[in-house]
């Protein structure tokens, strides 16, 4: 299952000169709590509210002159279109990251996926497998445990 096929494509997108101010009130606007970072057409990053929360309040930066390229980590997650989604998920793991950005060959934005969208689709995918293991064995049941385990 490539993640193309399941990231969401209407990406909410803000030019990394923007100030701090700017991408909250696009986040308000736009009723989102992420937005890609970009350069032109390419990705460069991503801001959450959160983000934005200890940036501003925690951090004591002034919304309206501090802009996102200088807070924003420079090199971000990204995968490609044709990633499927266990290996996303791998990625989201070991980055430590709940958002990734999809990209093409030539790493312009395709798209972005939460960890929030791909749990489902992998419970969906494991369940699958499931009912096709049970397929094979008819007569099991998923919940009984087998005949040497009973003794």
């Amino acid at each position: 299952m490539p993640i193309l096929d399941y990231c969401q494509r209407d990406v909410c997108t803000i030019d990394r000169e923007e100030t701090l101010r700017a991408a909250a009130r696009k986040m308000a606007s736009e009723g989102v709590g992420s937005l890609v970072v970009v350069h032109g057409s390419r990705p460069c990053g991503i801001v959450t509210d959160r983000d934005l929360a200890l940036r501003v309040l925690h951090d004591g930066l002034d919304a309206d002159t501090v802009r996102l390229s200088e807070v924003v980590p420079p090199d971000p997650v990204t995968v490609h279109g044709n990633t499927h989604l266990r290996v996303a998920a791998g990625v989201m793991r070991r980055r430590a990251v709940r958002r990734l950005i999809v990209v093409d060959e030539r790493d312009q934005l395709l798209g972005i996926i939460a960890l929030d969208d791909l749990v489902p689709l992998l419970a969906d995918e494991l369940a699958d497998a499931a009912a096709a293991v049970r397929s094979q064995f008819p007569g099991a049941s998923a919940r009984s445990p087998s005949p040497e385990v009973q003794a």
